[in-house]
């Protein structure tokens, strides 16, 4: 095999692989970089020009991709460039996952006919990393059952695309350039225009379900969530969460009660995710509680002795507040409301053993911002 091709399928691999060591890895997959940019640079230039990308790289490199790592825009790709494009051909960070088919969620006391209930939005149209047809067809699934009419949104935020929809549901968005490429920087998944929208919308009496989960993610939600008085850390808190009422780290809440002992919630099980700060104003659901640490690497899943490490005690992982005539409700994990199935057969979210009320929390929540729960 040439070693450009091999660089793509060992990169693949020894990503995927939790036997490697990372130091192992980041050696390997650097040599297999110099060898297969040596090897397309037939003039020994130092750059792959139009011509040897034609002949030896456009096979395994679509033209877009090569366009978009182009960051000079001379035609030509530089090793750093050439490194960026395998990057994302490879999809390292890419957790293997897929939705559950055979999550059956039952809702005993649905909040409204089927059919019948309020519009929600799900946000398709910022490379979100959870649609309706993929991980977060469960989520769909659950909410449709409570009478919920849910729509995927595919155009970008405006008051005029929002008009329609009682809640807007964002989970997991992120900005084009790190599609395939989670590292930083990680730049807003949202214009400054479409953040304007949606602040404005949730004045007027819209409610927003923003979840974020770990980076780049949470980096990719920061100016939204500033702009509503939260502020995310862009970082992984790796070890999956339980909180509950007696550690105090699962609020007391409207939300935490439901609207009868049935829909009381005593503990909820998160998977990773991420953490952040509120302003007065927000109440907390789920707060982290001692010696959490979130890790924050340069590159999603890459963790090392030297990874920066932040103490992320007392911060939220899910908090609500109104603003203006609406409602706000930030969550910094996004699993928990999935119902996923790993390679190896592990369950995360809605169908998780562990997590037996997540699924409530989360109609509780849609209750909330619907209006169907109030505050005393």
């Amino acid at each position: 095999m040439r070693p450009i091709l091999l660089l793509v399928a060992f990169s693949a691999l020894i990503q995927m692989s939790s036997v490697v060591a990372q130091d192992d890895r980041l050696e390997s997959r650097k040599t297999l970089l110099r060898a297969a940019f040596k090897d397309a640079d037939r003039d020994s230039d130092g750059r792959l020009s139009a011509e040897e990308l034609t002949a030896i790289a456009r096979p395994i490199l679509p033209t877009r991709l090569i366009e978009q790592v182009d960051v000079d825009k001379d035609g030509a790709l530089s090793s750093q460039e050439f490194e960026n494009a395998l990057s994302r051909l490879s999809t390292p960070s890419l957790p293997r996952r897929q939705a559950a088919a055979e999550y059956e969620p039952i809702v005993k006391a649905p909040a409204f006919a089927e059919g019948k209930g309020p519009v929600v939005l799900l946000d398709e149209a910022h490379f979100n990393f959870h649609t309706s047809q993929g991980r977060y067809a469960p989520f769909v699934k659950l909410l449709r059952r409570d009478g919920y009419v849910v729509r995927p949104n595919l155009k970008p935020f405006s008051l005029e695309t929002l008009q329609d929809a009682s809640v807007l549901v964002i989970a997991n968005a992120i900005a084009e350039q790190n599609e395939h490429l989670w590292q930083l920087p990680t730049p807003s998944a949202f214009t400054e225009a479409e953040i304007s929208a949606v602040a404005k919308w949730v004045d007027d009496g819209g409610a927003l379900l923003l979840i974020a989960d770990h980076m780049p993610f949470a980096g990719a939600a920061d100016k939204l969530a500033d702009a509503l008085g939260a502020r995310f850390l862009n970082g992984f808190v790796l070890e999956a969460k339980l909180f509950d009422r007696r550690s105090g780290q699962l609020g007391d809440h409207i939300i935490t009660r439901g609207r009868n002992q049935d829909e009381y919630i005593d503990s909820i099980s998160t998977f990773t995710g991420s953490a952040f700060q509120i302003d007065d104003g927000f109440q907390p659901i789920l707060t982290f509680g001692p010696d959490v640490v979130s890790m924050q690497p340069q590159v999603a899943w890459q963790f090392t002795d030297d990874t920066p490490r932040e103490d992320v005690t007392g911060w939220c992982q899910a908090a609500v507040r109104r603003l203006g005539n609406g409602r706000v409700a930030v969550f910094g994990e996004a699993a928990m409301f999935s119902a996923q199935v790993s390679a190896q057969g592990r369950q995360f979210g809605l169908n998780s053993p562990e997590a037996a009320q997540n699924g409530q929390l989360l109609l509780n929540t849609l209750h909330w911002l619907t209006g169907v729960l109030q505050e005393p």
